[in-house]
């Protein structure tokens, strides 16, 4: 270590009570030295979105069989946000895609909005 700064505290898990339980959320510093970036050109900060959510987990067989998909690769659409820049690209739920701006996709993380200022493509 040599004192540096590696991320900032944004939220610390309580358990209900004053104190906390030793579990700790941090900003990691290169996303907020973008950030601050932002803030001093623009006076605000700006962030492409899709505004689709996924779900988090493998395709099974069955879901495969159960929504009809062509394959058992991508990331599965389970929401599409209303006036969002997916909804305009015609996503929509409970299917499949395996890249985005030709680049595999992989799901983001548990069931997670999908903020990508990719062009998806099927």
């Amino acid at each position: 270590m040599k004192g540096e700064v590696v991320g900032i505290n944004s939220n610390i898990l309580t358990s209900g009570f004053a104190g906390n339980i030793g579990i700790g959320f941090a900003i990691p510093s290169d996303i907020a030295k973008k950030v601050v970036v932002q803030l001093k050109d623009k006076g605000r900060v700006v962030r492409g979105r899709l505004g689709v959510q996924t779900f988090a987990r493998d395709l099974t067989e069955g879901m495969v069989k159960q929504y009809k998909l062509k394959a058992k690769a991508g990331a599965l659409i389970s929401a599409v946000e209303p006036d969002s820049p997916a909804e305009k690209a015609k996503l929509r739920p409970r299917t499949t895609r395996t890249c985005a701006s030709r680049s595999p996709t992989s799901p983001p993380g548990p069931r997670s909005t999908w903020s990508s200022s990719a062009t998806a493509r099927r």
